[in-house]
């Protein structure tokens, strides 16, 4: 079969939808079985570029761009007349698919989550009347769905009242790649260096977007350096007024009276990631609203407790290895306490974060390659055999 996967997220720095593509990619290319398919990796910038950004492919994968690149133009105009001339079995996309598709290529769509679906505030009116108005249609085209995890698979059938039977799960996972090489204090120090101050700190990474709750971990900072008068440090590490930025943030640090305790790093290559996870008094992340939770794993490789919200996937990623918010009328303070128990009680610490590394055993890159080249393999020959 020939199999097309856009793969336009790596090199964006879109966090856990570029981490996934990439794996997709290098783990398709270890692929015994998928050494008997061809691939044509689809992008909108220069194949010499982005092959910087992938892993040495071998002559049955191909890098090919499609222009123009415009995001909206590319989906539902270059990318058809691409294949229109270029015709493939199986293509691969994420969220929303283009319309004007040969009916003899089998459709397959991730979907990582609809979190655009459940709160729309919580990303532009832009973004969230084009989701909304063209992933009914994709699901409607698509022969195959994907998506990370048993939470999201629920949601998207409620949702869209799509039967969640064909619907399949491929979690995604870390690797030995994303685990620090220093001990915990080495770690701290470099981070220390790096980031220009001194001592301990708390943690937490994402795209600073309003489910993400950034400003009620300021506010629970500020409440456990009132209870604990610790020269302890926030690390907010995201791109200031990114895409979706939620700008209460802002006036929440405006409003802490320990702003100057609190570091924001803007963007940060993956390459720097471990360590600021390996040298964190623990990684927090009350989000509402997750597909997955990879920071999860990637701070349990890293052997860093973990905080978050008892809320859509993030149970069912960290099991009992996290320490869980209950949803408390003041969180913050909740929230708080949770940190100050974590700097108090080293031995429920070493239990959490032990069974956090047992529980990375249940997710594999190379199990979620496996299974989409399952999906691809359905969807190709079904539509096949039907012609």
């Amino acid at each position: 079969m020939k199999i097309a996967i856009d793969i336009r997220k790596i090199g964006k720095n879109s966090t856990g939808d570029e981490t996934y593509t990439y794996h997709l990619v290098e783990e398709l290319v270890k692929n015994i079985e998928a050494g008997s398919h061809s691939f044509l990796l689809l992008t909108d910038v220069a194949e010499t570029e982005i092959k910087k950004s992938l892993p040495e492919l071998p002559s049955n994968f191909q890098v090919k761009q499609v222009l123009p690149a415009s995001k909206i133009l590319w989906t539902f105009y270059s990318l058809p007349k691409f294949l229109k001339s270029n015709p493939v079995d199986v293509l691969h996309v994420q969220y929303i698919g283009p319309f004007f598709l040969n009916r003899k290529i089998s459709l397959v769509t991730t979907i990582h989550d609809v979190s655009f679906k459940v709160n729309p505030r919580w990303i532009n009116k832009k973004d969230s009347t084009l989701l909304n108005g063209f992933i009914p249609l994709t699901l409607k085209r698509a022969d195959g769905v994907l998506t990370v995890s048993r939470f999201s698979r629920e949601e998207i059938a409620r949702l869209f009242k799509f039967d969640s039977g064909k619907i399949k799960v491929t979690h995604p996972a870390v690797d030995q790649g994303t685990k620090s090489r220093k001990s915990n204090q080495e770690a701290r120090e470099e981070v220390n260096k790096r980031f220009n101050f001194e001592g301990d700190y708390f943690l937490h990474i994402s795209s600073l977007q309003p489910r993400k709750n950034v400003p009620e971990i300021i506010k629970a900072f500020s409440a456990f350096k009132k209870m604990k008068g610790d020269q302890i440090k926030l690390v907010l590490v995201g791109k200031k007024g990114g895409h979706n930025y939620d700008s209460a943030i802002d006036k929440a640090w405006e409003a802490s009276e320990f702003k100057k305790d609190i570091i924001f790093t803007g963007y940060v290559a993956n390459e720097l990631l471990p360590d600021l996870y390996r040298g964190a008094e623990a990684f927090i992340f009350p989000s509402s609203y997750e597909g997955f939770g990879l920071p999860i794993l990637e701070s349990f490789i890293n052997e860093t407790p973990v905080i978050v919200s008892r809320d859509a996937s993030l149970p069912e990623v960290g099991g009992d290895a996290v320490f869980y918010l209950e949803n408390a009328p003041r969180r913050d303070l909740e929230l708080a306490e949770i940190m100050n128990q974590i700097k108090d009680n080293k031995e429920l610490v070493k239990r959490k974060t032990t069974l956090g590394i047992e529980r990375l055993s249940l997710f594999s890159w190379a199990k979620m390659a496996e299974k989409t080249l399952e999906v691809y393999k359905t969807v190709g020959l079904s539509k096949q055999s039907s012609e």
